[in-house]
């Protein structure tokens, strides 16, 4: 009962709409910034919102050893998908000086 009384004293706070507004804004800029990084090195990443990019990879075992060498984790795309798949999982939501060197990793783990 406590922590409903918080969260609905929390809902009802416009500090908290801003705060959230501002996250919002914070992960979408690091969510575009990649994308457009990707995009310049070949990979379309169309428009979207969210914590993550799917990218389409030939492999996805490549992908994630090719990444993996390179201290970046990501997810198999297959993991998150009832049909066939060949994309990994990008989290955005912590990346924010490392935008070109994830885009370039994601290009090398890209390629055939």
């Amino acid at each position: 009962r406590i922590l409903q009384g918080a969260a609905a004293w929390l809902l009802r706070d416009p500090a908290t709409w801003q705060l959230i507004g501002k996250a919002r804004a914070i992960y979408q800029q690091r969510r575009d910034a990649l994308a457009d990084a990707l995009s310049e090195r070949g990979i379309p990443i169309p428009a979207g919102q969210g914590l993550c990019l799917w990218v389409p990879v030939v492999s996805e075992p490549f992908a994630m050893v090719t990444l993996a060498a390179r201290n970046i984790a990501v997810n198999p795309g297959s993991k998150f998908s009832v049909l066939p798949s060949s994309h990994i999982r990008v989290a955005t939501s912590t990346l924010n000086d490392r935008c070109e060197e994830a885009a370039d990793a994601i290009a090398l783990a890209h390629a055939p």
